[in-house]
């Protein structure tokens, strides 16, 4: 498919996993998170050859190298709120916990702490979704020099 994807011309595109969120209707074909890592290593292993270096991601390398399990992160709810029509969504669009009104709102009154896998909140345990890892996986791109040096190259 991305190959496929990049022959239509498009300039980059945006991967991350499904996980077992209560909403999702189909509880039961969802990986856990060793089974997501072993499929992103054997899709994304091509980037590592020829063939695969036509693929453009806008993504972090190291949110890549996450989906891999080549590095490990923590979930940053805060890192990515979503907005509609309701208003912020707390925490992230996946757990549904409540609106905020406003953005101060959502910051000061969600307990940041119940969400992620070290909170041992039983629906964080197998997310390793963009929403809460893309910015944890920015914030360590660009944690030194060496980490942004990393960055700017494709995925190796």
């Amino acid at each position: 498919m991305f190959d496929k994807v990049m022959e239509l011309g498009v300039d980059g595109m945006t991967i991350s996993p499904g996980y077992s969120y209560a909403w999702a209707p189909d509880q039961s074909h969802f990986l856990k998170r060793e089974q997501t890592n072993a499929l992103f290593k054997e899709v994304l292993g091509p980037l590592r050859t020829e063939r695969g270096k036509k693929w453009q991601f806008n993504q972090s390398v190291f949110f890549l190298k996450f989906l891999m399990g080549e590095i490990d992160y923590e979930c940053t709810p805060w890192g990515n709120p979503n907005y509609n029509i309701f208003g912020w969504q707390k925490p992230c669009y996946l757990l549904n916990d409540g609106y905020a009104k406003t953005f101060k709102e959502l910051i000061d009154t969600t307990n940041w702490d119940n969400y992620g896998r070290k909170s041992g909140n039983p629906r964080c345990q197998d997310c390793m979704v963009h929403c809460g890892y893309e910015p944890s996986a920015v914030i360590d791109a660009t944690r030194n020099l060496k980490n942004m040096l990393v960055s700017i190259r494709p995925l190796s």
